[in-house]
């Protein structure tokens, strides 16, 4: 059962009736394993699902209308719903062909679209994370598709595996339901608590929160500045609960609104200006030897140049020239001299 609580923790707190119908029109297919029914109604076995494959022009009419019409709530048998300020729309993806779940079909992949007003940030998510593969952090696939001319987003669902052909949802938890904070105070949680839950809930803690600092620095280095609370996941499975793959890496620093990082960093919030003793803070508050984080951010800040570079010359390869991945290498460029100045 869906707690009030938790309803709150996923950002739904207004009216009751409100939260009801929302369910109602949204709750088919949403993050993790939870799926949503009105009294009385059965899931359906995976033998009833299927998977509506859409026509290029269908697609690019159904993202021209997603500002009006989120998640499709109004076109019978789609119930669809993700967190997230941005615009997407949880799809299938079957030989670069995009299909909308049907009949309760768990969706395999995300479509994220262009945010209005922010040049590339189709390119920007799709490099960052492509460069986060690069620097040996967990990420998921991601790919860029055109529709009619409009870049694309795409990122395998975390929260999904294969098995026996079938899609099989995923027990998640983001940290502000892990922690049980509202999602509009998704920026309240602060590192050291974020590494505390890592301890506390982790099956392997010693392997996440190297994983979670590593993503830390990595965030600080490419100049992400939104890695907050609903950002960072846990997958519970049968071998109890990990730290999701990461996702959301994006390079907010090349805009000219988002430079303060969501969490602090020993009480800093611009990662370029963080000198010896903003680490040493960061060591103490989060219980990481002071060791470990500067041969954490020597070894990244060496090596992420060099992986920038190559992973520029994969994505030109791959997507043609993007004047935003220019901007990005300057950002890495720029924050890793800082930091090798200090620790090297």
């Amino acid at each position: 059962m869906l707690t009030n609580s938790r309803l709150v923790s996923c950002g739904w707190i207004t009216s009751a009736a409100f939260v009801f119908s929302m369910i109602k029109a949204v709750g088919g297919d949403c993050a993790g394993a939870v799926s949503l029914f009105e009294d009385g109604a059965l899931p359906p076995k995976p033998a009833m699902y299927s998977h509506k494959t859409l026509a290029d022009d269908h697609l690019a009419k159904i993202i021209k209308e997603l500002p009006e019409n989120p998640f499709m709530a109004d076109q019978a048998g789609i119930r669809l719903s993700l967190a997230g300020a941005q615009e997407k729309l949880p799809v299938s993806l079957k030989d670069n062909k995009i299909g909308i779940s049907m009949n309760g079909a768990p969706s395999s992949h995300i479509l994220k679209t262009p945010i209005k007003d922010l040049h590339g940030t189709v390119e920007n998510e799709t490099f960052c994370m492509m460069l986060a593969r690069r620097m040996g952090l967990l990420v998921p696939d991601v790919k860029i598709i055109k529709i009619n001319e409009i870049p694309l987003y795409i990122i395998d669902r975390y929260d999904r595996k294969i098995e026996n052909g079938q899609i099989i949802r995923l027990i998640q938890e983001d940290f502000c339901q892990a922690l049980n904070v509202n999602a509009q105070l998704k920026y309240t949680p602060t590192l050291d608590v974020c590494f505390s839950l890592i301890r506390n809930e982790s099956a392997v803690q010693i392997k996440d929160t190297k994983r979670f600092l590593q993503l830390v620095v990595f965030n600080g280095l490419i100049g992400n500045s939104d890695a907050h609370a609903k950002n960072i996941s846990f997958i519970h499975g049968e071998n109890g609960t990990i730290l999701a793959p990461f996702y959301d890496l994006l390079s907010t620093y090349v805009y000219p609104y988002a430079k303060k990082m969501a969490m602090k960093v020993g009480g800093g919030r611009h990662f370029q200006f963080l000198e010896p003793k903003h680490f040493e803070r960061f060591s103490k508050d989060t219980l990481i030897k002071y060791k470990i984080v500067k041969e954490t951010i020597v070894t990244m800040a060496d090596k992420i140049v060099g992986e920038a570079k190559n992973t520029t010359e994969e994505f030109f390869d791959l997507y043609g020239k993007s004047p935003v991945l220019n901007e990005i290498n300057d950002v890495i460029k720029n924050s890793s001299k800082e930091k090798l100045k200090f620790f090297s």
